[in-house]
C-alpha cells in the first residue's frame, strides 16, 4: 500500500468518525433515522447500525472500537515460512508431540505465538501425524 492510499484510507476514517458524530447528534436531537443518510451522504442502513452501537456502548465506546476495528490487523494473518520450518524441525526432534508442546516450544525458545488450531490446520498436513515413521 503505498503512502497517499494510507493517508486516503486515514482520511476517510477520520471523516467517517466525524458522520458518527454528526449521526449522534442528529439522532439526539430527534431526527428522524430515515432522514440522517441524506444528510451525511452514508447508507441507510449504516445509520441504523451506528444507532445501534449508540444503544448498546454509548458514543464513546462506539467510537473507541470503530478506531479500533479499522487500525488493521496487528499481527501478519499468514504464517510465515520461518514458523513453518520451525514447528516441523520441532515435530522431527520430538516425535509424536503433540500441537500443544510445539505451541510450548515455539513460545519458550522462539518467542513465537502460534495457535494450536494454526498448527494442526495450516503448517502440518494431517498425515504427518497420523505417520508414526517420522
Amino acid at each position: 500500500m503505498s503512502f497517499n492510499q494510507l493517508i486516503r484510507n486515514h482520511m476517510s476514517h477520520e471523516d467517517n468518525i466525524t458522520k458518527i458524530k454528526l449521526c449522534y447528534t442528529l439522532w439526539k436531537n430527534g431526527i428522524s433515522p430515515e432522514a440522517i443518510p441524506a444528510q451525511l451522504g452514508v447508507h441507510r442502513s449504516t445509520v441504523y447500525r451506528w444507532i445501534h452501537g449508540f444503544q448498546m456502548t454509548g458514543i464513546r465506546e462506539f467510537e473507541r472500537r470503530y478506531r479500533r476495528a479499522k487500525k488493521g490487523r496487528k499481527q501478519p494473518r499468514k504464517t510465515s515460512v520461518l514458523a513453518k520450518v520451525r514447528i516441523l524441525a520441532i515435530r522431527k526432534e520430538y516425535k509424536q508431540c503433540c500441537g500443544q508442546k510445539i505451541r510450548y516450544i515455539l513460545q519458550r525458545e522462539y518467542g513465537m505465538d502460534i495457535s494450536v488450531a494454526t498448527i494442526y490446520r495450516r503448517v502440518l498436513p494431517s498425515r504427518i501425524w497420523y505417520n508414526a515413521s517420522i
